[in-house]
């Protein structure tokens, strides 16, 4: 069931814009790429305490992964490969 809604959650994010303008804002912060990861890993370990990981990450994911390559981020660096 979490995975259904993460699904259509994305398909929402991702039609209204929200995605890029998000990876924009965030883009445009001119943080360095470990800042970024530093943010990342907090928010990733607030969320922690609500969700558990799978569903984070599926639900985050869609959101994150075009901003890591926006900001040229090695993949490995973040945990996928």
């Amino acid at each position: 069931m979490i995975i259904g809604m993460a699904s259509i959650f994305n398909v929402f994010l991702t039609r209204t814009g929200v995605i890029d303008a998000l990876g924009t804002t965030l883009v445009n912060l001119n943080l360095s790429p470990i800042g970024m990861l530093l943010i990342m890993s907090i928010f990733y370990i607030i969320l922690g305490c609500f969700i558990d990981s799978i569903s984070m990450m599926i639900i985050t994911l869609p959101i994150i992964y075009p901003l890591l390559i926006a900001m040229k981020i090695n993949l490995v660096w973040f945990g996928s490969s």
